[in-house]
């Protein structure tokens, strides 16, 4: 072989197989290709666990190949080639080798907090592209992505498999309050034209009535008979609505007269 001169050609490096392997992965080779074929040339392979420090693997060689022995996580590689007559260098591509299950996020809209009757919506992640999502609660199995009404407080899990069969799990609590059991009164429930009623709602928190939008028990003196919706809210703000009627009576018109209206 020729003496190597100048800089020198890095060459692709390849590995056996990439991956993504689920399990950590015995051993792999990484092969050089298209390099300085030339007397004078070593490699220098070096590893990564984030694809942005690198550390040197054993020293230089001159070997075009490496064993990895084993990897246990996603793990990058490359390769400094240098002429050991010029003491220049060149860095060859960046192998990454895929290791493990993939990270799954667990997520639910438009809240893990919902009144009873408010549809949800989970949604899976990290599985990657190709990957898919099966959530269970033990007893039923919602579909990710698609909206359902829960019935109840649940514990979702879901479990995420990439392209490659790789699976992990990740879950989510979402609450379900109950609406509150709102009743509605008035007192007295029939009056007469110009008198007043109170309005009295329980079972709730906070009140609203209509029409009027009138808030807590308020005084209503309707000119006819009146049904009135009081909107109780609970202390974790759900809603629930009932009625009551209020009945008027119509004042009675009185005439007066005399007969004979004089005398003597």
């Amino acid at each position: 072989e020729k003496p190597c001169t100048g800089t020198p050609t890095a060459g692709t490096l390849t590995p056996t197989s990439a991956g993504p392997f689920c399990l950590p992965v015995l051993n792999d080779t990484l092969n050089l290709s298209a390099y300085s074929n030339a007397s004078g040339i070593y490699f220098q392979y070096q590893s990564s666990a984030d694809g942005i420090t690198y550390t040197n693997i054993g020293g230089t060689t001159s070997r075009p190949y490496l064993y990895t022995g084993p990897i246990n996580a996603t793990t990058w590689f490359k390769v400094i080639v240098t002429c050991s007559n010029s003491g220049l260098t060149a860095t060859s591509n960046v192998v990454q080798i895929v290791v493990g299950s993939p990270t799954i996020t667990a997520s639910v809209t438009p809240a893990a907090t919902v009144c009873l009757g408010t549809a949800i919506t989970l949604n899976g992640g990290g599985a990657g592209a190709g990957g898919t999502y099966t959530w269970t609660d033990g007893v039923n199995t919602p579909v990710n992505n698609v909206a359902f009404t829960p019935a109840a407080t649940a514990t979702y899990t879901v479990t995420g498999t990439s392209a490659a069969g790789c699976t992990s799990t990740s879950s989510i609590t979402v609450t379900v309050n109950p609406l509150p059991a709102v009743t509605a009164s008035a007192s007295p429930a029939t009056i007469c034209a110009g008198s007043s009623a109170t309005l009295t709602g329980g079972g709730a928190n906070t009140y609203l009535w209509n029409p009027g939008a009138l808030a807590g028990a308020p005084a209503v003196t309707p000119a006819a008979t009146t049904t009135y919706t009081v909107t109780g809210t609970s202390a974790a703000g759900c809603t629930a609505t009932s009625t009551v009627t209020v009945n008027v009576n119509v004042s009675p018109i009185v005439t007066a007269s005399a007969s004979p209206a004089a005398i003597c």
